[in-house]
């Protein structure tokens, strides 16, 4: 892969992430984004994430948080489908 090919999918990656955070956050209650805004966003400012982009903490916090049935509707799971994640937010392909 070359250079530019990594940037742009290691923007599309994080695009999908940002926007799994945002779909969640649209559907919380106030209980739950002040947890979306404690937990999870720490975590993405960290270097664990920053350096190696491990996203599994951050869809497991987010889960843990909207609770384990949570999946985002409408707009954002085109959306979130398009970038390509699945429903529980993972990179499907």
């Amino acid at each position: 892969m070359t250079a530019p090919q990594h940037w742009y999918s290691a923007a599309v990656q994080a695009m999908g992430l940002v926007m799994y955070v945002s779909a969640a956050r649209h559907d919380a209650t106030p209980a739950q984004t002040q947890r979306l805004q404690e937990d999870v966003l720490p975590y993405l400012r960290s270097d664990q994430y920053r350096r190696r982009g491990d996203e599994q903490p951050a869809l497991d916090l987010i889960h843990a948080i909207m609770g384990e049935d949570w999946v985002p509707t409408g707009d954002w799971a085109r959306q979130l489908e398009l970038l390509g994640r699945n429903e529980r937010g993972e990179r499907s392909r």
